[in-house]
């Protein structure tokens, strides 16, 4: 038996006894001391000489034991629902592939390699490597690795692709066939750029059209903040005829599923294809990343990464009802 002193990633010193083989399976222990790491090969030793040292009480739980406290701590620090359930599904479909009864600190970096190599979708390749790597680095904060399999291994490159958008004459295909109980939330998706979650839980009493302004709530943004986001003339003249005092903007879930199929169809749809619409038209008619970004709830920097879109203003803004640009002055 061997005692050997590392040092974990956060920059504690742990104390790591070896046990050699047992039960068929080697076996190391972390203590906090090198007191109770020695007390505890000395208990081993005894055991071991009368012949009945059992493998000993693992320290680090199962990955579908890891993944359910990862995701519970997830919840607990107050993020979106969606975001929640995202993570709980990554992770739920990457344990059953692994094994969801192999200890978190059994895994392998070989193991985890060709599982994201037999991943052929980039983004999906992409999504499953940042899901494990939440989840082995929330492994070191608890102390149930000392060595993280997934450091080796390369985060996965996604393509320099623009995100497919509507074009505006789609748009007008998809709002003239929609249903009156979903335009609503199609044109504050497209002409708002709400995520879809957070249209799904916006409320009349949040849409101020007098003061042509949408207050997106902490509870449901995906950041947990709340924005305000500006009513563009188009939007205000789709809403006024349907706009409530309160109450849900959107129908039901599966009434709403239903009845955006029958608009979108012939048309290629995606969960974000509407919020990508926006960005790349709303970046294009103005101009102002730090605007577009604010509106959107999100980054400057995402935004110029993915949505400079070969959109010209004059189009785009005329998308928005504000009309063309004329001449310069002078």
């Amino acid at each position: 038996m061997k005692i050997t002193a590392r040092t974990l990633d956060s920059g504690a010193i742990r104390y790591q006894l070896d046990l050699g083989s047992v039960g068929g399976r080697r076996r190391r222990l972390l203590y906090e001391t090198e007191s109770e790491a020695k007390a505890a090969a000395r208990r081993a030793a005894a055991l071991r000489s009368r012949g009945r040292l059992a493998p000993p009480e693992p320290r680090a739980p199962t990955l579908k034991t890891a993944a359910e406290r990862l995701v519970a701590s997830v919840a607990a620090r107050g993020r979106a629902p969606l975001t929640v359930d995202s993570l709980r599904a990554r992770l739920g479909f990457l344990c059953r592939v692994l094994g969801i009864s192999l200890r978190i600190d059994a895994v392998q970096g070989e193991e985890l390699a060709r599982l994201l190599a037999s991943i052929s979708h980039p983004v999906t390749r992409h999504n499953a490597y940042v899901a494990l790597r939440q989840l082995f680095r929330f492994a070191e904060a608890q102390e149930w690795i000392t060595r993280n399999p997934l450091r080796r291994i390369p985060a996965p490159t996604l393509p320099r692709v623009m995100p497919p958008i509507w074009t505006p004459d789609e748009v007008g295909r998809v709002l003239t066939a929609a249903d009156a109980r979903i335009i609503p939330y199609l044109a504050i998706s497209l002409l708002a750029g709400l995520r879809p979650g957070e249209v799904a839980q916006l409320d009349w009493v949040d849409v101020d059209l007098a003061e042509g302004l949408i207050l997106v709530q902490a509870d449901t943004s995906k950041v947990r903040r709340s924005r305000f986001v500006e009513v563009c003339p188009r939007l205000a003249g789709l809403l006024e005829p349907l706009a409530a005092g309160s109450g849900p903007v959107c129908p039901p879930l599966v009434t709403l599923q239903r009845l955006r199929s029958r608009a979108v169809q012939g048309i290629g749809y995606s969960q974000d294809v509407m919020r990508h619409t926006f960005a790349t038209l709303h970046l294009a008619a103005y101009r102002a990343p730090g605007r577009t970004a604010l509106e959107m709830g999100t980054s400057e920097g995402m935004l110029m990464r993915h949505y400079r879109g070969l959109i010209k203003p004059d189009a785009a803004r005329d998308y928005f009802g504000e009309g063309k640009r004329g001449p310069p002055p002078g």
